[in-house]
């Protein structure tokens, strides 16, 4: 797609890079629980190219999430875990949320034809390796519930929430259309 059509940010986070998702040879990768996630993303390098004019089309790809996550550490000159660790996990009170295997035994252990299964390291954690115990986890479902409010707190700005629900790199809405595209989260009052 090239200089007049870049990836930008945005495809990324709203999955319209265009990109197709983590193939199985990705996730599956053996010996993933000490790579980095630099490391992790130069393996398939090849996989992620746009099979379209980025924000023209959504295709869901885990892999935009990934390389979010890497912007993030080459800015901040620290690994996302770190980051997350300290300016999400810490603030939200989930002290023993993790990208990696936990060191204690709060994981369900799962099971394949009766056989107990060993924990899967994903090579591209920030797409979906967030250990944590039901317990913590609660607390950022508050934090989203309350629009960026944690423990009488604002950790995010609640237009900043907003955003998050609200795509804006397709061609529907740019259109004007922002029904359908993404979930809509109803209001709960949680102090109930």
């Amino acid at each position: 797609m090239g200089k007049n059509n870049p990836i930008r940010l945005v495809h990324l986070l709203e999955h319209t890079a265009g990109w197709q998702d983590t193939k199985l040879a990705e996730a599956t990768y053996p010996d993933s629980a000490d790579l980095t996630l630099a490391t992790a993303l130069s393996l398939f390098a090849k996989n992620r190219t746009s099979r379209w004019v980025p924000g023209s089309r959504f295709s869901y790809s885990n892999i935009g999430s990934a390389i979010a996550a890497r912007i993030v550490e080459k800015v901040t000159g620290t690994t996302f875990a770190s980051y997350v660790q300290q300016h999400w996990f810490n603030r939200l009170n989930m002290p023993t949320a993790t990208f990696f295997q936990p060191e204690n035994e709060t994981l369900a252990t799962p099971y394949m034809q009766q056989q107990a299964q060993p924990y899967w390291h994903l090579p591209y954690r920030p797409a979906g390796s967030i250990n944590s115990s039901a317990k913590e986890l609660l607390n950022l479902v508050h934090f989203l519930l309350k629009r960026g409010e944690f423990d009488h707190q604002t950790l995010l700005s609640q237009s900043s929430i907003d955003r998050m629900e609200l795509p804006m790199s397709n061609l529907g809405t740019s259109a004007g259309i922002t029904d359908g595209t993404l979930w809509q989260i109803i209001p709960v009052d949680i102090n109930r």
